[in-house]
């Protein structure tokens, strides 16, 4: 089922528009898909204003705009509507929808437009055989593909739409650019949530958000220039320096060259990130404990599971991984390595396993590295950043300083409470996201025991649906994996649900670890279980995660810990 904006179908709206929203709503294989109705216009090109009766948003497919009619006749170049007559085409009205919202999206300065945009009409009870100039013959949907008891003959029909429209364009002198692969999920949410704010004047939201993060982070792609030079480069710079997308271009590049390229992480959240912006031929994406499992095969795996303690069986692995990738040709061995997160590999037992699956290997193969030395917050044998570069003297180190993500404003709090110094610490100058007075404050709320935090929270989000967010905008993150104040509000039956990257309920709040979610960002996060932890070994302390947990915030932060902190933060406070 397709998610209807507005959810319900009005009263006194066309029959035949109950018809499309129907089929749209019921369709098998549209979980994804987004489906605006009766959508004013405010700025149209050719009216005071108008209105597009569907704009469907089909991630990895495009936008299609839809003008939907019922009975229709055409004749002496006059159409008729139920007997209405009108010389207006429907297919140009499609046109000119389509093109006021482009237009109102550039004028946003929305960026990433380089997806299908479509137009067409759907003449609900006529079949429609003849040919005229105002259309192309893929444009119409008629009643051939109206079938209540089949709708997938419907959303089929507006695949094909699209399908013809684009090879269309490819045959044309002057072909648009369009790259459907890289319209995901997440990035036709974030279209969704921009148009809706002008299509239904919501009293405040922060879709925008997303655009200015595309247009700050695309001032980085600059700095791959050092890669045509060098071999092996390894990129540092604080969180929200631009360090997934810069891997991202680099990936996309380097296929569209016609090579190989491995690109490897260890969280599985950043994996399937990645992996949604990487469908060109050529790049394969795996966390590296995929990446040794496959190698290896799950029989073999799995034995070794049996026979070896937990930290044991993975050196295992990865050590009979490494053999069997070192015995591989060079034809099955990747041109480039690309590693983001990379300190999170940087363990004595997965670099030299990663390494044997490029050509030339650690010290003579091409790699590029991105690596954050304040987020080491895996345990393991880890090697240092700077034995690393002793290890490689052929890399060349290019630092990132410029912060893309987090407002003027959680970036000063991430300097001070997770006590970043100059040169390591964000530059105000250099934070693009520069303070404006709507920007809120970050917040730092203290508890006494936890039926009063999950009090407290339960406040908080409330307070953020009032001031517009949706609840896919907020994430809840704790360093605990169980126990935490999302279990708690789970537990009472608050609709709060486990992150995943796509598939989520648009009207349920996502909860998930730091850990899991180190990598990522939301427009707003909510921070909880700040606690002093008892001295017990193996205990991950919250301060080792403070800076981590505070970046991933695009916007809005709000921080919860335990009164028992309060003189540690003080002192952080004064310290500053």
């Amino acid at each position: 089922m397709a998610r209807m904006i507005p959810s319900g179908f009005p009263e006194g709206a066309s029959p035949n528009e109950r018809v499309v929203f129907d089929l749209l709503r019921n369709a098998p294989g549209t979980e994804t898909w987004s489906v605006l109705h009766q959508v004013e216009i405010a700025s149209h090109i050719t009216q005071v204003s108008g209105e597009a009766d569907f704009i469907v948003v089909i991630p990895y497919v495009g936008v299609v705009f839809l003008e939907v009619k019922g009975h229709v006749t055409y004749e002496n170049g006059e159409w008729s509507f139920g007997g209405d007559k009108k010389k207006r085409s429907p297919f140009v009205q499609a046109k000119e929808a389509k093109f006021s919202v482009l237009n109102w999206l550039k004028d946003q300065d929305y960026l990433g437009l380089d997806f299908p945009f479509c137009s067409g009409c759907v003449f609900v009870t006529t079949r429609w055989d003849g040919e005229v100039v105002d259309f192309h013959r893929h444009q119409l949907i008629d009643s051939r593909s109206i079938d209540i008891q089949k709708p997938s003959l419907f959303t089929e029909a507006i695949l094909n739409l699209v399908e013809k429209e684009v090879d269309r364009w490819s045959n044309l002198d002057k072909s648009p650019n369009v790259d459907q692969e890289y319209f995901s999920v997440e990035d036709a949410n974030r279209l969704v949530d921009v148009l809706r704010p002008a299509i239904h004047s919501p009293k405040s939201l922060a879709p925008l958000i997303w655009c200015q993060i595309d247009q700050f982070t695309g001032e980085q792609i600059g700095a791959l220039s050092c890669t045509s030079t060098h071999r092996q480069v390894l990129f540092t710079g604080l969180a929200g320096t631009g360090k997934s997308v810069l891997a991202v271009t680099a990936a996309s590049q380097i296929s569209q060259r016609g090579e190989s390229v491995l690109v490897a992480c260890f969280n599985t959240l950043v994996h399937d990130k990645l992996k949604q912006a990487l469908k060109l031929p050529g790049i394969k994406v795996s966390t590296v404990s995929k990446l040794a499992y496959d190698t290896v095969g799950e029989k073999r795996a799995q034995q070794i599971l049996e026979s070896y303690a937990n930290a044991e069986a993975w050196d295992m692995i990865a050590k009979e991984a490494e053999q069997a990738a070192l015995a591989m040709s060079d034809a099955e061995k990747f041109d480039c390595l690309i590693v983001d997160e990379a300190q999170d590999i940087m363990k004595e037992r997965i670099l030299p396993f990663i390494f044997s699956f490029l050509k030339g290997g650690a010290q003579d193969g091409r790699w590029i590295f991105f690596a954050d030395r304040h987020q080491w917050i895996f345990k393991g044998k880890d090697i240092s950043l700077e034995k690393f570069i002793e290890d490689h003297p052929k890399s060349f180190v290019r630092q990132l300083h410029a912060n893309c993500r987090n407002t003027q404003r959680i970036a000063e709090f991430a300097n001070t409470y997770s006590e970043l110094k100059l040169p390591d610490a964000y530059d105000p100058v250099l934070v693009k996201n520069q303070d404006k007075p709507d920007h809120p404050r970050p917040t730092l709320n203290y508890y006494a025991d936890d039926d009063q935090q999950v009090k407290a929270v339960k406040a908080c989000l409330a307070q953020l649906f009032e001031d517009g967010f949706q609840p896919r905008d907020i994430v809840v993150l704790s360093r605990k994996a169980s126990g935490s104040c999302a279990d708690k509000l789970c537990s009472q039956g608050y609709p709060i649900s486990k992150y995943q990257l796509s598939g989520d309920s648009a009207n349920e709040v996502r909860f998930t670890t730091v850990q899991a979610f180190k990598g990522l960002e939301s427009i707003a996060v909510v921070l909880t279980d700040i606690e002093l932890p008892p001295n017990a070994e193996g205990w991950m302390p919250i301060w080792s995660l403070f800076y981590t947990c505070v970046t991933r915030a695009v916007y809005r932060l709000d921080c919860f810990a335990h009164e028992s902190t309060k003189e540690e933060f003080i002192g952080l406070a004064l310290r500053r």
